[in-house]
């Protein structure tokens, strides 16, 4: 039995690197008992719910794939990219006319964040608003899926 001297930082670090290119649909949290992975589609699903809780958010939209191609639903408003413990969110929604839009994003932001961490405990490291419509207060626009 051959005899390997303990790997470097530097060598686990590559190591982590290489794993999270094999897995980029996943979120990976690992400890000493094995490792986690959490699906794309589960950040989208929280983060999109946590957006549609914070006053003044009209719509949050996501694409939902059907089996065997094909989307259903309106265009893609919620995307996510994962490196192991890491996430990045862009969430594109509709606001009520007359906020403060700025405001309105950094409390997506913040609500997303926190909601995130709490439910997959994945990091998200850049959450991104894109405010891409307004509402009238009086409109009959019903929350999308």
């Amino acid at each position: 039995m051959a005899v390997r001297p303990p790997e470097s930082p530097l060598q686990a670090a590559l190591r982590r690197i290489r794993g999270t290119v094999h897995n980029p649909t996943y979120g990976v949290l690992a400890d000493d008992d094995g490792q986690t992975r959490i699906a794309a589609r589960v950040v989208v699903v929280t983060a999109r719910e946590a957006a549609q809780d914070v006053p003044g958010v009209r719509v949050a939209l996501s694409r939902l794939h059907r089996p065997g191609g094909g989307s259903v639903g309106q265009e893609n408003a919620v995307r996510v990219g994962m490196a192991g413990q890491s996430t990045a969110i862009v969430l594109t929604v509709a606001a009520t006319y007359g906020r403060d839009l700025y405001e309105l994003a950094e409390r997506i932001r913040i609500a997303v964040d926190e909601q995130v961490r709490a439910v997959t405990g994945l990091e998200p490291v850049a959450i991104t608003i894109d405010i891409d419509d307004v509402f009238a207060a009086h409109s009959d626009i019903a929350l999308s899926d």
